[in-house]
């Protein structure tokens, strides 16, 4: 017995036409136009039946192979931690540096940037560890990290900041 579709998860079953919609667009079914507007329609939808309407007589469906290569594309890829050294070491100072694409991301970095704009772009990047620590100090700089959806993330900061007032003084 199928749940019915308003009793469905917005967000899942959002994904699941947007993914439908994709198939038929790759596979010649339906235009650009047509594409873009059902596409742009199903991000701002915040109803389960509008969604399925979208996609009612649109006739090919994701299976199960379709998912499981997008979700194989998805999530962070792992190589054997032997490949790339442990640790490594990065500094940026009065420049800019960006890492990025398919890379392999050692276990722990140690990045100095000072007065420099430093981009890290973990999207595309293969992982050798499950857990990758990275100590950044970043002074008067800038520091941008981008990571893919799925990665838990947590950090420990340190912010230094000028006191808003002292004794009266702005």
């Amino acid at each position: 017995m199928s749940v019915p579709i308003a009793d469905r998860p917005l967000e899942q079953v959002k994904e699941e036409v947007i993914d439908q919609l994709i198939l038929n667009y790759s596979h010649g079914e339906l235009s650009a136009e047509a594409f873009e507007r059902r596409l742009d329609a199903a991000y701002d939808s915040t109803e389960q039946e509008y969604l399925a309407s979208l996609v009612a007589d649109l006739s090919l469906q994701a299976d199960p192979r379709y998912q499981s290569e997008k979700a194989a594309r998805l999530r962070p890829q792992y190589s054997r931690g032997d490949e790339q050294p442990a640790a490594s070491t990065m500094t940026t100072i009065l420049s800019t540096d960006h890492r990025g694409g398919d890379w392999v991301v050692p276990k722990e970095m140690q990045i100095k940037n000072v007065l420099g704009t430093l981009e890290l772009d973990f999207s595309n990047a293969i992982f050798s560890h499950p857990d990758v620590h990275i100590h950044l100090n970043c002074y008067v700089g800038s520091c941008e990290i981008y990571v893919p959806e799925g990665v838990d993330v947590v950090t420990q900061t340190t912010n230094l900041s000028p006191p808003r007032s002292i004794n009266g003084w702005p």
